[in-house]
């Protein structure tokens, strides 16, 4: 199923793409112009700065540093303001064999196989002091798209700044992805070992923009508020299918909303994460959160539960709530919640997980069918969600989301026609 999302997805980008663009190849080892395949260039920064709108930058497997300051900014002081720039409306697809002739063909086992890394660790191996304080950045761009990327090793730091575009770049801010009003499209990307115990936003920092993140993973990124994503200011992400997990912040151990900032998340598993003001999200000074399928599994903050609300609001339904200490809150429908939860359709029931004690499930990847928070064929969660909640086609795996006239809560949706077969 994952493997029709993905092609699905694929034909939606190329139909979105421009039919008389360019396309530009990278190959770490390249020392070409960026052609072809065989002649690649080893240059990312170089082939983004040479595209125009519509433009695609294909970047095959491996790991890529930034090796200058970002392009036509000002002062930069050191190697650690380093670090990769997007440019308005120029896509960037990474994770390729180096063989494709079509986007079709860079499939999830392709991606998975051949990853591209962006990396902050541009120093001494394993020496954070001199990692850069933002791995890529995005300034005022128009619906760029970042597509099959791991990207890491990103360590902010207080007190300096950058300027790009007439715009300050906070070093503080987004050790992974630090968006400045850039309406960006982020998917199939990898946001791993990102940030400091402090600052904003470990993997991403979000800006005064409505970013769309799809199909990503968040592990173990830290920030002092929000080391997945930090929103902040009339900022509007929409969040789907996506995995937070083992993130550890100050306030917001995925998520953290500050000043007007709205996300939506929905068809996500958020697990293992901490904090000592909401492990999952906390919400800060008008901001709101909405989570639709969602499981949302042992998170633990040192004051309170998963979610901490400040002046701001919170909506969770077709949810698992589980093995998260501390009060649920917010408006909760259609959920499993732990202990109990007053609203329409919630009920306490034990879901019924596969496995928890094996997350990730034995082909050793996540959101595929055989993780350990996908639901058992005994489950309470299954059709037991509110199809008037939904407005996706896939679960985070890739299933068909709505199923002979059922929906299931959580992120993982079940074939409930084997179910009531084995049954």
């Amino acid at each position: 199923m994952k493997l029709i999302k993905s092609i699905f997805f694929a034909v939606l980008i190329s139909l979105g793409l421009n039919a008389n663009a360019t396309v530009r190849y990278v190959s770490a080892t390249g020392t070409g112009n960026g052609t072809s395949w065989a002649d690649a260039s080893g240059d990312l920064q170089a082939m983004i700065d040479a595209s125009t709108a519509g433009d695609s930058v294909w970047v095959k497997g491996g790991t890529y540093i930034p090796v200058n300051y970002p392009t036509g900014s000002t002062g930069g002081t050191s190697p650690r303001d380093y670090a990769f720039l997007t440019k308005d409306q120029v896509n960037i697809f990474g994770s390729f064999a180096g063989t494709e002739t079509s986007l079709t063909q860079r499939d999830k086992a392709t991606r998975d196989a051949n990853p591209s890394i962006l990396s902050g660790d541009i120093g001494a191996a394993g020496d954070d002091s001199d990692n850069t304080y933002h791995v890529i950045i995005t300034v005022l761009d128009s619906n760029p798209i970042l597509d099959g990327f791991k990207i890491t090793k990103g360590r902010n730091l207080y007190g300096k700044s950058i300027t790009i575009e007439g715009q300050s770049i906070d070093s503080y801010f987004g050790a992974g992805l630090h968006n400045y009003k850039s309406n960006i499209n982020v998917t199939n990307c990898n946001f791993v070992d990102n940030g400091i115990a402090a600052g904003k936003g470990g993997a991403i920092y979000n800006y005064f923009c409505s970013p769309i993140i799809t199909d990503c993973i968040f592990e173990n990124n830290r920030a002092g508020n929000g080391a997945g994503i930090s929103n902040n200011v009339f900022c509007y992400p929409l969040i789907t299918g996506c995995l937070f997990y083992q993130n550890a912040g100050g306030n917001g151990g995925a998520i953290w909303n500050q000043a007007t900032a709205n996300s939506t998340i929905i068809n996500s598993t958020f697990t293992g994460n901490t904090a000592a003001f909401g492990s999952v999200v906390d919400n800060f000074q008008i901001s709101d959160a909405n989570f639709i399928n969602c499981t949302i599994y042992n998170n633990q903050s040192t004051s309170g539960g998963p979610f901490s609300l400040y002046q701001s609001g919170l909506t969770i339904s077709n949810s698992i709530l589980w093995s998260n200490p501390g009060s649920a809150q917010g408006t909760i429908t259609h959920s499993i919640v732990e202990g109990g939860f007053v609203g329409v359709g919630n009920i306490s029931s034990n879901p019924e997980f596969l496995n928890t004690a094996d997350l990730i499930g034995s082909d050793g990847l996540w959101n595929t069918a055989d993780d350990g928070l996908t639901l058992l064929n005994c489950s309470p969660a299954i059709n037991s969600g509110n199809i008037a909640d939904n407005s996706t086609s896939f679960d985070i795996t890739g299933a068909t989301r709505e199923q002979h006239g059922a929906i299931d809560m959580g992120a993982y949706e079940k074939d409930n026609l084997a179910v009531s077969i084995n049954k």
